[in-house]
Formats: structure tokens, C-alpha cells, sequence
């Protein structure tokens, strides 16, 4: 009785409200609110990364930040070839801007190297090979190395004679696996 004296209702309404939401705060304190809001996303990021129209502030920031990287590392990679490009246009610009001044000056000077590249270039170079020699060689070295290698074994087995010749083939694979040449002389590799 004495306490309800000092405190009356209202007062006992207005601090049990401050405990409540006291409470209130406390839980949602450690909440990633970020997990909560919506984002709407433009249209044109949408079309181009596949994105929904609406995304959580945090998916949004992770997806923006992929997309700007993206972004950036396709502009600078097309800033690049831009400029490879200017460059490759602006050498020949000055070469056929030399050679047209060239060609007036003298016919001669700009005819003589032009037909020794030419020339140069359509002529075929001491062991140049088409890609059928190629394959042909590629070949000839593998079928060499193979029958290299069943001499190689029929000459173990007539050295290490045994009854069982599936044991004998299997020792012979693992011992040039291993490195070793002749029967009797070991050579790891």
C-alpha cells in the first residue's frame, strides 16, 4: 500500500513500457536488418546479370559490387583495345602517308622493298613443313619408339627367362618405368 501511494498507475504504465521495449531493442539489437529491407534493382541490371526485380540490401550490395567489378575490369579491358587499335591504325596511317610521299618523290624506292617482303613472305624457308609432314614425322617417331620398346622387352625376357611370362612383362614395364636399361645394370632415373 505504501508503494502503490508513491507510484500510481500511470507511472507504473510508463516504466513497465520502458522495460518492454528496453527488451524489444535488446533482441533485435544483434538483427542484420540488411537480411529485412528490399531493394528494387534496375531493369537493365536485371536483364544483363539475371537478377530478380528485388533483392535484400545486403544481396543487392554483394551482387552491385560484383557487377561494378565486372564492369570495370570490361571497361578498362575495352579502354585497352581501343587504344591497341588507335595505335595500330595510327602506324599505318604514317606508313602509307611515308610511302605515298615516297612514291612521289621516287617510284623506285617504294616499289623495290614493297616486292622483297613480298617475295619474302610467298617464298617457302629451308625446312619449313606443312602440317601433313608434321603428323607424318609425329607418327614415324611413335611407331619407332614402340617397336624400340618391344625389342626392348623380348630382349628382357630372353635374358630373365621365367615360367610365368605375364610375370616377366609386368617386371620388364615397371623396371623402364623406374629407369633401369639392361637386366643387371640399374640405373634409377
Amino acid at each position: 500500500m505504501y508503494l502503490s501511494k508513491l507510484i500510481n498507475v500511470r507511472t507504473l504504465m510508463i516504466l513497465a513500457l520502458g522495460v518492454f521495449t528496453t527488451f524489444i531493442l535488446v533482441a533485435c539489437a544483434g538483427k542484420d536488418w540488411g537480411d529485412f529491407v528490399k531493394v528494387k534493382i534496375p531493369v537493365s541490371v536485371q536483364k544483363s546479370q539475371g537478377l530478380p526485380a528485388t533483392l535484400t540490401l545486403n544481396e543487392s550490395e554483394f551482387e552491385f559490387e560484383q557487377w561494378y567489378d565486372q564492369t570495370k575490369d570490361s571497361g578498362f579491358e575495352w579502354i585497352n583495345r581501343n587504344e591497341g587499335g588507335r595505335n595500330t591504325a595510327s602506324m599505318f596511317k604514317s606508313l602509307s602517308m611515308q610511302m605515298g610521299e615516297d612514291l612521289k618523290a621516287n617510284p623506285a624506292v617504294v616499289a623495290i622493298p614493297g616486292l622483297g617482303m613480298l617475295i619474302g613472305f610467298l617464298t617457302k624457308r629451308p625446312g619449313d613443313k606443312s602440317a601433313a609432314q608434321n603428323a607424318e614425322d609425329q607418327k614415324a617417331s611413335y611407331n619407332k619408339a614402340r617397336r624400340d620398346m618391344l625389342v626392348e622387352i623380348q630382349e628382357r625376357q630372353r635374358a630373365a627367362p621365367t615360367s610365368n611370362p605375364d610375370q616377366t612383362a609386368a617386371d620388364i614395364l615397371a623396371m623402364i618405368k623406374a629407369g633401369i636399361n639392361k637386366p643387371g645394370n640399374a640405373n634409377p632415373a
